[in-house]
């Protein structure tokens, strides 16, 4: 608290850092000098220069110090220079001692942001620049833009071209328009509650007396804040302000107006809509682009052209003033003189009129009230990630254990990985923004250091149980190879290259961070820890590892180039002894160790330190002699690495790794390698040795029960593509290793199977649906299908002479679709067990090497298939089947059918279908533009631009069409698919290269993506009850949801009892008693029927009656017959006197329908057969029937199943099927009926040995055959 009350009620920067004065605290480069101005009456700074980079003041004056100052508002007070460039660049730091620079500039044209820059453009409204009050809330800019929280600002660096008074911090908004009159009218206590007041004389212009300070000075805010609106107002004048209120409320453009004018004038440059927030009040900061153009590129989500949000909306041409629904101002670089102002309008039009009589603040603050949420996607975050399959990246040399022997902890390009070994559950530490090359725990594994090989390098310390990075910090230094930890994680030690190539060995106090036990957000501004740099060395030898000793935190050893080093803090200086290695003095030592744990009673004597060699060789050094004790030969080749307990000896190298007895007289256990085996770390109780090789494997070796099991399997290089099985849960992936592998998905992706190919590069991966084989395209244009489980290859095709872009399997896996940079697109076979070529076609797909491995798309239903082609401005769809030609798209034509303004001309690069349920389209252009056309018509819908920065490199949608994921810019984002949201997509990092292709999971629930590892994400559920689903038109999607009823499982078995009332076949009318009878006899028999199926079918035949009834009062009498055989319910005509004599009997049926009726739909037959009719003979037929699915519902006693033959048979309509189960074939009885008979059969029978059959049609005697 003490250390911040200095800084109250403001800090002026400029007296803080002594500018202008001996220069101690601050410093200047260029062409920076002091001149009075006139127009403020005062002496001010001048920095000017052609390259604003070159001329700057710099506060504090290094990079290593730090300002500290805790003020949530800045201010600066500048002048910039007419028709020249300026940049001012703020450090200001968050939690977790992350550095966020913030920069504003006219020589930015966009806003830019990354998770460490932000980058605002800052745009003159007029060549007369005037003196400008910047206020800067640096709270709610990190908070809203970066989702940081504020703690100090740490350095400000003002580049030229600008005149600057001075800069000021403080928790104080200071309003530079209230004078000292105003102060005392407006309460100064209330002011005061408000956090408001006048500034003080130091930060004041000069206004002449009648004046007024808004007509001499700008006032910019950001961002938009109810504080800021407060000062506008106050600046603008309350008449003013008045009118332009109920100028807002009316809808109306006053362009003529004295005061309408004023506010223009006065509130030109002020907002920008951003992503979650906008620039606000007066002020000239705003960028050159219209307002469609920012909601565009800054959201990133708008359909292009965007949609009017009310009709209350002007077009922009029409008037100075567009009314829309929010209180902001824009203004437009195209024309200065128009201003956007943003409203919420008011639904009754009395309520206007009478709020007119209001005043202003009650208006505004009314209009803040009704303001709408702001809508995001849901849940945030939406992503989660769970799993992560890689290793290295930078570095193979660093795998620790956990103090308990149950976690592994090793690197993977930018992620820290902590697996357990039984459950191989893992725990991520995100945070690194470059590849990790080093990593080192303490002695009790509570703090974990890592170091990035990024330039300069960033060192960040963890503490490890609850993932929190306790600090962040450069080392100034170019790379580093070795970070270390001592024992009780008070030093921490660094070992790397300054920029002149001189090795530089670095140790810092930790003890302040080592202390923190409460997150970095929730810790006090005061309490933010300081990393002390206890000493410093350079020297010329070579260095590869550096370990801090376990008895002392101030002795290390190193190794390197044909040295080995002991080294020394004291008195704030660090100090080496080389070790004497005699005739050895040319060996390259790889590794070094201490050979025993911490134990604080150990004899200085009884210390010896290990060094192994590149020749075999281990040298035993005693470290209070500094000599060499023995020289041992343990291996021919090298020793990569070793680690010592007090049991044994463990030591990697090429194909091996050995645990040798304490006294290196014999090797006691070994495992082969299939590469090099590159880490080893001996458990805390000495029972389990981890081994790491090049090759992606990570292992454990059991010492007491001389068992070795793989912990991890990754490649060890980039992932090209990835291919799923829907059945098996099986993952493939093909990698720049040269190296195809498949995943088990439930076993927590453990490796199961590995397929090499040295001499050729395969390419792209597509897994059959439904055999257990794979389809791999390599770089020399072959295409190899492979069986998974036994490792053979099935079949191998050269018909490409270029790099294989695309492989893809129709759904039912009867074919394959492969695509090559050569424009070939080839179609094979694969339900025959060589995979032949049914058909090829040249000059078809566009020959770009960018499109792989997704150059080819198919829809769910395996009816379409998408690609890039024939050219790169085009995309096709064809039949999967027989690549016949369905529909052409042209890119370039949509785009201009789309009224964009920008360039029309574009290239496809990704295509990807949409599911059934909406059916679109999505192709994906070179210029970060996303199309979605009707799958089915090819009908532009709808233009997302500027969907990422560089490239889209991958493009996928969930299942139910509810989320679309895109990649690239090395980030996923997860958009809304509707794209109606405020914000309508998620950001989420942890690649470190660019991302080659994405993948949903067959469930949808989990996403995988791959480039440098292969990352596994969660999708979180959504917590809302209901989930908007993109849909059709309503036509096509009830053609879906009947089609999904009858595919989806019966829960219950139909139990057919009697005939539906309105599909029941009336009897003759020449035996009413016995029909009447039947019905008494139904009637009792389906009074079991429960009440809810009494509900529904009531409903359907009313619904059905209605249906009836428009359509005869639609139609005339003529086309009756056409009605009646449209009806569901329709009928035989018959004489009018048999239809009087059976209306009773039909009016007097109260029996329910059976449940049956919901799964077979009988209907009468309406048609008959032609008088005349060609029977071909057999071997002349056109057609020949091959199966038949149907079955007779309304049919009763009319299946047949004989289990000893496996023979069933059943009736459908006039054919009767006899279906072999075990050969799947079926015979057909066809032409038993009479030619002009259209009865079905309705019952058949056949006697044991299923020799003799029976059958009999309704109305018709019983035949039988032999």
């Amino acid at each position: 608290m003490s250390q911040s009350l200095w800084q109250q009620p403001y800090v002026n920067v400029f007296k803080h850092c002594d500018v202008g004065g001996q220069w101690k605290k601050s410093s200047r480069h260029g062409d920076v000098t002091t001149l009075m101005d006139h127009s403020i009456k005062c002496t001010v700074w001048r920095i000017c220069g052609s390259i604003p980079a070159n001329n700057f003041i710099l506060c504090p004056r290094t990079g290593s110090q730090s300002l500290g100052l805790t003020g949530r508002y800045f201010y600066l007070l500048f002048k910039p220079l007419a028709g020249k460039y300026f940049v001012v660049h703020m450090d200001i730091a968050a939690e977790q001692q992350l550095v966020i620079r913030l920069s504003f500039s006219n020589l930015f044209k966009e806003f830019k942001a990354t998770s460490t820059w932000l980058q605002f453009p800052f745009t003159p409204a007029s060549p007369q620049c005037q003196w400008t009050f910047l206020v800067i809330d640096l709270h709610s800019t990190l908070s809203t833009y970066v989702k940081r929280h504020y703690m100090y600002v740490k350095s400000v660096k003002l580049c030229a071209n600008i005149l600057v008074k001075n800069m000021f911090t403080s928790d104080i908004l200071f309003d530079p328009t209230l004078t000292q009159s105003a102060r005392h009218r407006l309460h100064y206590e209330k002011l005061l509650k408000k956090g408001m007041m006048p500034v003080p004389r130091e930060m004041a212009f000069l206004v002449p007396k009648g004046s007024d300070w808004t007509e001499l000075y700008d006032l910019v805010a950001f961002p938009d804040s109810e504080e800021a609106h407060q000062m506008m107002r106050r600046s603008v004048g309350l008449e003013e302000l008045r009118d332009m209120a109920l100028t807002q409320q009316r809808g109306k453009a006053v362009a003529q107006s004295v005061a309408d004018r004023k506010c223009e004038q006065q509130t030109e440059g002020i907002g920008r809509q951003g992503q979650t927030g906008g620039w606000a009040v007066k002020g000239r900061g705003m960028p050159p682009q219209s307002l469609r153009q920012m909601n565009q590129e800054m959201t990133s989500n708008s359909v292009c052209p965007p949609a009017r949000q009310d009709g209350r909306a002007q077009e922009m041409d029409s008037g100075d003033v567009v009314m829309s629904s929010d209180r902001e101002v824009h203004v437009f670089s195209e024309n200065p003189d128009r201003v956007s102002v943003h409203y919420e309008h008011s639904d009754d039009t009395e309520d206007s009129v009478e709020s007119e009589n209001k005043s202003v603040d009650e208006k505004i603050s009314e209009m803040t009230r009704k303001k709408r949420p702001f809508k995001t996607l849901q849940p945030d975050p939406i992503l989660q990630l769970a799993h992560v399959v890689g290793f290295g990246g930078s570095t193979y040399s660093h795998v620790l254990w956990t103090k308990d022997g149950e976690s592994l902890v090793y690197p993977c390009h930018n992620l820290i990985v902590s697996m357990n070994v039984s459950s191989k559950k893992q725990r991520l530490f995100i945070g690194h923004t470059d590849k990790v090359c080093a990593i080192a725990f303490n002695g009790s594994t509570s703090l974990l250091a890592s170091s990035q090989s990024s330039s300069p390098p960033v060192i960040r310390v963890w503490q490890f149980s609850s993932r929190q990075c306790l600090t962040m910090f450069n080392v100034p230094v170019s790379t580093i190879h070795s970070v270390n930890l001592s024992h009780s994680g008070r030093v921490l030690a660094a070992a790397g290259r300054d920029r002149h190539g001189k090795q530089a060995v670095l140790v810092w106090s930790i003890s302040s961070t080592r202390d923190q036990t409460q997150p970095a957000h929730s810790r006090r501004k005061s309490q933010v820890p300081e990393i002390q740099l206890l000493a410093k060395a350079h020297v010329d030898v070579n260095m590869n590892r550096l370990r801090i000793s376990g008895f002392d935190d101030t002795r290390m050893v190193s190794c390197g180039y044909n040295n080995v080093r002991l080294w020394r803090v004291k008195q704030h200086s660090l100090r080496s002894c080389p070790v004497n290695t005699g005739e050895y003095h040319h060996i390259h030592f790889t590794d070094v160790a201490f050979d025993e744990t911490y134990r604080p009673d150990s004899q200085d004597d009884e210390r010896r330190v290990l060094a192994s060699t590149a020749c075999g060789k281990l040298f035993v050094i005693n470290y209070t002699q500094i000599q060499v004790m023995q020289v041992v030969q343990l291996e021919s080749g090298e020793i990569n690495c070793l680690a010592v307990s007090e049991l044994f000896c463990a030591t990697g190298s090429k194909g091996a790794l050995k645990l040798w007895k304490i006294d290196f007289s014999s090797v006691f256990l070994e495992t082969e390698q299939d590469g090099n085996v590159t880490a080893v770390g001996v458990s805390q109780d000495g029972l389990k040795v981890l081994l790491a090789s090049d090759q992606g494997c990570i292992g454990v070796l059991d010492a007491s029960s001389r068992s070795y099991s793989t912990v991890m399997r990754s490649h060890i290089d980039c992932i090209l593509s990835v291919s799923l099985h829907p059945r098996r849960h099986h993952l493939a992936t093909v990698s720049a290793d040269n190296t195809i592998r498949v995943w088990d998905a439930k076993q927590h992706f453990t490796q199961l199977f590995d397929f090499c190919a040295p001499h050729d590069a395969p390419c792209c991966v597509a897994y059959h649906p439904v055999r257990n084989c794979l389809a791999c395209g390599f770089n020399s244009g072959t295409v190899r299908i492979f069986h998974v489980s036994s490792t053979r290859l099935l079949a191998e095709h050269r018909h490409h002479h270029d790099c294989v872009t695309g492989l893809a399997f129709t759904t039912d896996g009867s074919h394959l679709l492969s695509s090559a940079a050569d424009s070939l697109l080839v179609l094979y076979d694969s339900s025959q067990q060589s995979f032949p070529v049914i058909r090829a076609l040249a000059n078809t797909v566009a020959r770009m090497r960018e499109l792989s491995p997704c150059a080819i798309a198919l829809n769910k239903r395996g009816t379409r298939a998408a690609f890039v082609g024939p050219s790169e401005f085009a995309v096709t769809v064809v039949d999967p089947h027989t690549l016949d030609e369905l529909l052409r798209l042209d890119i370039s034509s949509a785009l201009c059918g789309l009224e964009s303004d920008r360039v029309s001309l574009d290239i496809a690069t990704q295509v990807c279908f949409s599911p059934d349920v909406v059916g679109q389209l999505l192709v994906a252009t070179r210029n970060c533009r996303l199309l979605r056309f009707d799958a089915d018509t090819g009908r532009v819908i709808s233009e997302v631009c500027n969907v990422h920065r560089s490239r889209v490199s991958g493009v996928t949608v969930n299942g139910n069409g509810r989320l679309l994921v895109t990649s690239g810019d090395k980030l996923i984002k997860v958009w809304d698919y509707q794209m109606k949201l405020d914000l309508n997509f998620q950001v989420f990092i942890g690649h470190s290269t660019d991302i080659n292709q994405l993948l949903f999971t067959s469930n949808s629930q989990q996403l995988i993506s791959v480039g440098d590892a292969m990352f596994v994400w969660d999708l979180l559920p959504h917590t809302q009850s209901q989930v908007r689903t993109p849909q059709r038109s309503s036509a096509i999607q009830d053609g879906l949801s009947s089609i999904d009823n009858v595919m989806s499982p019966r829960h219950s078995v139909p139990q057919p009892t009697a005939a539906p009332q309105a599909e029941r076949h009336l009897p003759s009318p020449l035996d009413v008693t016995q029909a009447a009878d039947d019905v008494e006899t139904e009637s009792s028999a389906d009074g079991q029927v429960s009440e809810r199926q009494q509900q529904e079918e009531t409903e359907t035949e009313k619904r059905r009656e209605e249906l009836g009834c428009q359509l005869k009062a639609s139609t005339s009498e003529e086309s009756g017959e056409e009605i009646n055989a449209l009806m569901p319910q329709a009928q035989t005509r018959q004489p009018e006197s048999l239809q009087q004599q059976q209306t009773p009997l039909v009016e007097d049926r109260s029996y329910d329908r059976p449940s049956a009726f919901k799964h077979y739909i009988a209907r009468e037959t309406s048609s008959s057969l032609s008088e005349r009719r060609y029977v071909a003979p057999p071997e002349q037929s056109g057609l020949s029937l091959h199966s038949v699915l149907g079955h007779n519902g309304r049919g009763r006693d009319n299946v047949v199943w004989h289990p000893p033959s496996g023979l069933f048979v059943f009736t459908s309509g006039c054919l009767i099927a006899v279906e072999d189960l075990s050969t799947a074939t079926q015979k057909h009885l066809i032409g038993m009926c009479r030619p002009k008979s259209s009865r079905a059969f309705s019952c058949i029978a056949y006697n044991n040995k299923m020799v003799v059959h029976a059958d009999a049609q309704m109305h018709s005697s019983v035949q039988t055959f032999v």
